[in-house]
C-alpha cells in the first residue's frame, strides 16, 4: 500500500486537472495528481478527433503556465465566425479586427493540448503524479480527506475532483445535481476541402441541431483541413455513421454548400451522446469539484473548456491566497469564494447554450424564424456584436489574475 500526505490532491489528469496542478505547483504548492490513465506523450493516430475552441482568455492562461508556445504549433487562430440559420440569407459575422489585432481564439485538437500539458506536468516541481491509479472512494473527517485506490491511500487537506461530466465522485456526495439529455448525438470528424478557410469558423443552425465547421491547420502536404461537429438526433446519427465515405462527404456538401469548395471526409468518424450537467453547489466538506464535473454544457458555442478554465482560475486563486497566509485550503469560506465567483458564469453559460439549442430546434417555425431574424438584428448593431465577441473571447466580466494578464486593447 502506497501512502501519501499532501496539502492538495487532484483527481483526473485531463485538461482541467492538469491545469489545476500546474497552477498550484508553479505557485509553490505541492500536489499529488491521481489519474486512472498514463501520460499522453506522443501523437496517437486513433485518438478521438475532438477539438477545443480556446478563447483569448484561455490562451493567455496557457501562456502564463509556459505551455502556449508548444500548443500554438498545432493551433489554428480563429479570425472570423459566420453564424446563420439554415435557409436564411442574413448571417451574423464576427471579425476579430473589430476588437483589435488578436484573433477571436484558436482551435486545437484535444490530443495536442493534452500531450503538451502532460509533458509539462512531468517537468514541473511540486507535482507527484500517480498514474494508472483508479480512485475507489474519498472519505472525510474534520481535518482531512482521504483518497483510496488500488494499493494507494492519499491524505490531503483538500481534494479537487476533476473527473469529468460523469463524475463518479460527485455521485458519492449529497450534492444536488441536475442532469439531462439533449436527445442529440455529436458526430466529429476531420475534413479536407478545396479552398482555404482563412481562419473562418462556420456554424449553421438547423431544426435537428447545430452544424459547425471549425478551422484547423493545413496538413504538411498543404491540404486545407477543418473539423466537423454536427449535432443530430440519435437515429439520424446512426444513419450518417453508416454511410460510406463518398456518400457522407456528399451529404456534408449538400448541407454546407460550396463555401470551401469540394468537401471530403479525411478520417474516422466519432460520435458522442450530448447531455448537460449542473451542480447546485461546487463543494462538500474537503471535496471540491471543477470543470465538467460542475457544469457540462452543449458544444454549440464551443465554450466548455473555457468555462472550466475560468473556474480553475477562480479556485486556484482562492487556494493560493489562503495558503500564502497559512490558512487551511479546505476551510469552507475559501471554497465558498470559488463557488460565489464561478457559479454566475456557470448559470449564464449553461442557460445561454441551452436556450440557443432549444430555440433553433423548436418545432414551431415562427420561433426559429424569430431567432434567425435576431441574428440579423445583432449583425446591424455593432456595439451588441462587440459585446458578444468579448464574451466569447473571455474578455467580459471579472477574470482571475492567476490566468495571466490580457494583452492591451
Amino acid at each position: 500500500m502506497i501512502q501519501k500526505n499532501t496539502q492538495i490532491a487532484i483527481i483526473g489528469a485531463g485538461p482541467i486537472g492538469a491545469v489545476s496542478a500546474l497552477t498550484l505547483a508553479q505557485a509553490g504548492t505541492p500536489v499529488v495528481l491521481i489519474d486512472k490513465g498514463g501520460p499522453l506523450n506522443k501523437v496517437v493516430t486513433d485518438f478521438d478527433r475532438r477539438a477545443y475552441a480556446l478563447s483569448l482568455s484561455s490562451i493567455q492562461y496557457l501562456k502564463s503556465l509556459g505551455i502556449w508556445d508548444q500548443v500554438s504549433q498545432f493551433a489554428q487562430p480563429i479570425e472570423k465566425i459566420w453564424v446563420v440559420e439554415e435557409g436564411s440569407k442574413t448571417p451574423l459575422t464576427f471579425d476579430h479586427a473589430e476588437l483589435g489585432k488578436d484573433p477571436l481564439g484558436a482551435i486545437v485538437e484535444s490530443q495536442h493540448l493534452l500531450r503538451t500539458l502532460h509533458n509539462q506536468l512531468a517537468e514541473t516541481k511540486n507535482i507527484e503524479w500517480l498514474q494508472h491509479t483508479s480512485v475507489q472512494d474519498v472519505t472525510q473527517d474534520e481535518l482531512f480527506a482521504t483518497v483510496t485506490g488500488e494499493e494507494v491511500e492519499v491524505k490531503a487537506s483538500l481534494v479537487i475532483c476533476a473527473d469529468g461530466r460523469f463524475s463518479k465522485l460527485r455521485e458519492k456526495t449529497q450534492l444536488k445535481t441536475r442532469a439531462w439529455s439533449y436527445g442529440q448525438t455529436a458526430i466529429v470528424c476531420p475534413l479536407i476541402h478545396e479552398k482555404p478557410h482563412n481562419g473562418w469558423a462556420f456554424e449553421l443552425f438547423t431544426p435537428h441541431g447545430p452544424f459547425a465547421i471549425l478551422p484547423m491547420q493545413d496538413t504538411s502536404q498543404g491540404q486545407h483541413t477543418s473539423s466537423l461537429v454536427w449535432s443530430v438526433p440519435p437515429a439520424y446519427a446512426e444513419m450518417l455513421l453508416s454511410l460510406d465515405e463518398k456518400t457522407f462527404s456528399q451529404t456534408l456538401q449538400d448541407k454546407f454548400g460550396e463555401g470551401l469548395g469540394h468537401l471530403q471526409l479525411n478520417g474516422k468518424r466519432w460520435s458522442y451522446p450530448l447531455s448537460g450537467v449542473l451542480m447546485e453547489k461546487f463543494f462538500e466538506g474537503r471535496m471540491v469539484f471543477a470543470g465538467d464535473a460542475t457544469c457540462g454544457i452543449h458544444p454549440v458555442a464551443g465554450q466548455g473548456l473555457n468555462l472550466g478554465l475560468q473556474g480553475v482560475g477562480s479556485l486556484c486563486q482562492s487556494l493560493i491566497g489562503a495558503l500564502d497566509v497559512g490558512m487551511d485550503p479546505g476551510r469552507p469560506e475559501i471554497l465558498e469564494q470559488y463557488h460565489v465567483q464561478h457559479r454566475p458564469r456557470v448559470l449564464a453559460m449553461s442557460g445561454g447554450t441551452h436556450g440557443i439549442v432549444k430555440i433553433f430546434e423548436s418545432p414551431l417555425n415562427y420561433i426559429r424564424e424569430s431567432a434567425g431574424l435576431g441574428l440579423g438584428v445583432v449583425q446591424k448593431i455593432p456595439p451588441l456584436k462587440r459585446l458578444f465577441m468579448r464574451v466569447a473571447m473571455g474578455l467580459q466580466g471579472s477574470r482571475p489574475s492567476v490566468m495571466g494578464q490580457l494583452p492591451p486593447r
